[in-house]
């Protein structure tokens, strides 16, 4: 049973996943911290983007920096222009 997992499990996923776990782990994450994370094997880098909120106010506070963020990219390059 083994020899046939094993012929369906991916090399990069598993250390992807595997990252992953680990810094939920670490953080002691679960259902009651919001974390996110992306991660990407690219070569012989492995690159990790995560997210820990405490609160959601904190949350907040990130989404609405990200919403002006891009609003006011979007102005830079025309959107406010009829």
């Amino acid at each position: 049973m083994i020899e046939l997992l094993e012929t369906l499990s991916h090399p990069d996923t598993r250390i992807t996943c595997l990252s992953e776990r680990i810094l939920m782990y670490t953080l002691e994450g679960g259902c009651t911290v919001p974390i996110g994370v992306n991660t990407k094997l690219k070569s012989d880098s492995l690159w990790m983007r995560d997210l820990v909120s405490k609160s959601t106010e904190e949350r907040k506070d990130l989404v609405d920096e990200l919403g002006v963020s891009v609003v006011t990219k979007l102005f830079d390059h025309g959107a406010d222009k009829s």
